[in-house]
């Protein structure tokens, strides 16, 4: 029974290599044709990525995200707003978990994902902090 299960086992590791390595071999062509590669570097050129616990500004939100009901913070995000990037994620596509909080008080006016478009990285200046880049309380 084990040899049985050992062909299958074979069988289905052997159809899959059989079935990706020529889309393996296609993608590295293509990443190679890029100006990058496998063996390092930049393949392709996406949104430049920003970094974990840059402060950032809501520059867009995409066709309405936020019409619905706010169900877990303070409000919806709103174009303006200060936020600083908690979590970045880079699959299945690069997206930022951004939170934004009252200056004044600490509290947590909203947490949410946001797309690489919809935000516009600040610049970092000694001294400068959300209390002093612009951010309006609801």
């Amino acid at each position: 029974m084990w040899l049985y299960l050992a062909l299958i086992g074979f069988a289905t590791l052997m159809m899959a290599v059989h079935f990706c390595l020529p889309r393996i071999e296609r993608l590295s062509a293509r990443l190679e044709a890029a100006g990058g590669g496998t063996e390092g570097g930049p393949a392709v050129q996406g949104p430049a990525e920003l970094a974990l616990y840059s402060a950032v500004r809501v520059s867009a939100i995409r066709d309405g995200r936020f019409s619905g009901p706010v169900t877990h913070d303070e409000r919806h995000p709103r174009v303006g707003d200060v936020g600083v990037i908690v979590e970045v994620y880079r699959t299945p596509e690069l997206g930022y978990e951004v939170e934004c909080s009252d200056p004044e008080t600490a509290r947590n006016v909203w947490l949410t994902t946001m797309h690489p478009d919809e935000l516009q990285p600040l610049p970092c200046e000694a001294g400068s902090g959300a209390a002093s880049s612009g951010w309006q309380a609801p």
